[in-house]
């Protein structure tokens, strides 16, 4: 038992409960996710909006995406701040040799989303816009280039970036594997949640640009189920879901 969770072998060794998040979030601001230099070869902008190709109503569209991924990683870079300003021990992802500890003596973090030898209890599913993608969702910028050597404008060079247009709904999808999030003495669950509360009531910011207010991504609406195991049958405890913002209220 380590920090109020039990280490098996890995986290889905043995089913114990699973929490399934689903909302509308809204970016607030306008929204950069940018794509593989490889597929700006065919844009029509310097940095186009990662798209999506998928069938609705019997069609091939484009739309743009938010990789699973990318929401993983601001969660969890702000699950780290709050157990590191709560002098909890936070590993550094980036040091080859302190993960090599960390398979044997996870962090907190690590605990909660994963490392080299041990896999996340949370699973963030790429978000997709409600709406079909139209060319009206996007809008462009032209910026200045700057070199990064001498920290200034590159003299002639402009450059064209693509946005979302605020205000797209997008549909949201989070899954918390054996990690009980109603334990009070669980700083997993508790910091987890705190995450959680901010992406409801503040945002969260992805993408691009943030240094000028760029995807502030917001969760307006939400429920969540909470599935555990009762003599070998799979039970629903809340009775088809809770709302979101009355569950973390008193979380």
């Amino acid at each position: 038992m380590i920090g109020g969770v039990k280490l098996l072998n890995g986290p889905f060794s043995e089913f114990k409960n699973l929490y399934v998040i689903k909302g509308i979030a809204v970016n607030r601001t306008i929204l950069h996710i940018g794509t593989p230099e490889t597929a700006q070869l065919e844009a029509t902008v310097d940095n186009p909006v990662l798209r999506l190709r998928m069938i609705r109503d019997g069609r091939v569209v484009e739309v743009p995406v938010i990789p699973g991924s990318s929401i993983k990683g601001v969660f969890r870079s702000f699950f780290e701040k709050i157990a590191r300003s709560s002098g909890e021990r936070v590993c550094n992802i980036f040091d080859v040799e302190q993960q090599k500890e960390e398979k044997t003596n996870p962090c907190i973090a690590c605990r909660v989303f994963g490392n080299q030898g041990q896999a996340s209890r949370v699973h963030f599913f790429d978000v997709m816009p409600v709406e079909e993608s139209m060319s009206s969702l996007y809008t462009v910028r032209t910026g200045v280039s700057i070199d990064r050597f001498f920290g200034s404008q590159r003299p002639g060079l402009l450059r064209t970036d693509e946005y979302v247009i605020p205000g797209l709904k997008w549909n949201v999808e989070i899954r918390v594997f054996n990690l009980d999030l109603e334990d009070e003495n669980s700083k997993e669950a508790r910091f987890f949640k705190h995450v959680l509360k901010i992406f409801m009531e503040e945002g969260l910011q992805i993408g691009g640009r943030k240094s000028i207010g760029s995807g502030v991504f917001t969760l307006v609406d939400g429920t969540v189920k909470k599935f555990v195991l009762e003599n070998g049958e799979l039970k629903e405890v809340f009775g088809g879901g809770k709302k979101l913002s009355e569950w973390l209220s008193w979380g």
